[in-house]
């Protein structure tokens, strides 16, 4: 966090070290807060397949930085593994534009940072803004809904343009359904009169 602030404060990002511990902060909800939520692609998802998640940002202004990271669950409680961490920055609503941006991916914390060269971006609570997107693994034998959502934390965190720490809340985790093609057979006896 302090190498992202000093990039940050410099406007001129030559390197981005992502925060390493894991302890979680406390957060005030508010209404007013910037909010982190995510979004799957699909609605429904077959075992042993991938989910894909688009993480959005929302009622934001003056963000200079982004650290993200995406959990989740199966039906009995097993983390997702994460297979990928990528960004679109063709989407036209991604938080920071065409501006120039330092980007980091660390697939070993699970977890993707980017930062703004200058200035703040901002994210509409009406339109919100896209930051990233998570694939998570689906184990084969997975039955029932999976729960996906941003995970709060020092994995997660916001800055503003100047690098200041800005408080944030997460939005509840979704659930998308787990689908088998299981054929079922049934037996049908003769009844005997």
């Amino acid at each position: 966090m302090r190498n992202m602030r000093f990039a940050l404060n410099l406007g001129c990002a030559v390197a981005v070290t992502l925060a390493a511990t894991s302890a979680y902060a406390q957060n005030a909800v508010s209404a007013t807060q910037p909010t982190y939520f995510v979004k799957p692609v699909q609605t429904s998802i077959t075992p042993g397949s991938t989910l894909v998640v688009n993480v959005y940002l929302a009622n934001a202004t003056d963000v200079g930085a982004v650290q993200v990271q995406v959990a989740g669950t199966d039906q009995q409680n097993n983390k997702l593994a994460i297979t990928d961490i990528s960004v679109d920055k063709n989407l036209p609503t991604f938080i920071f534009g065409f501006d120039q941006i330092v980007e980091a991916i660390d697939m070993n914390g699970k977890r993707l940072a980017l930062v703004k060269y200058n200035g703040g971006a901002t994210a509409p609570a009406a339109k919100p803004r896209y930051v990233g997107t998570f694939s998570l693994a689906i184990p084969a034998n997975a039955v029932g809904p999976v729960s996906v959502g941003v995970a709060e934390g020092q994995e997660t965190m916001l800055l503003a343009s100047s690098g200041a720490e800005m408080t944030y809340t997460v939005g509840s985790p979704v659930t998308v359904e787990v689908i088998t093609d299981r054929v079922r057979t049934i037996k049908r006896g003769r009844s005997t009169r």
